[in-house]
């Protein structure tokens, strides 16, 4: 894959993706829960890692209400 082929997020552009607040995201990369990477003070985050991380997170089981 070509570097110019990668695809990286802002914080904001992740927090549309994945459809969760800004504030989440900084507290599961504080955790180490969220794979990103820093360029400065700014964070950063590739698409790839996190469909991936995204594809690893469970689901609670649902309730069967019985």
């Amino acid at each position: 894959m070509a570097l110019e082929d990668v695809r990286v997020l802002t914080v904001a552009e992740l927090s549309n993706y994945l459809r969760i607040h800004r504030s989440t995201i900084y507290r599961l990369v504080r955790r180490g829960d969220l794979p990103g990477f820093r360029i400065g003070s700014d964070w950063r985050f590739n698409v790839e890692e996190i469909d991936k991380w995204r594809l690893g997170q469970t689901a609670p089981p649902p309730e069967t209400g019985q």
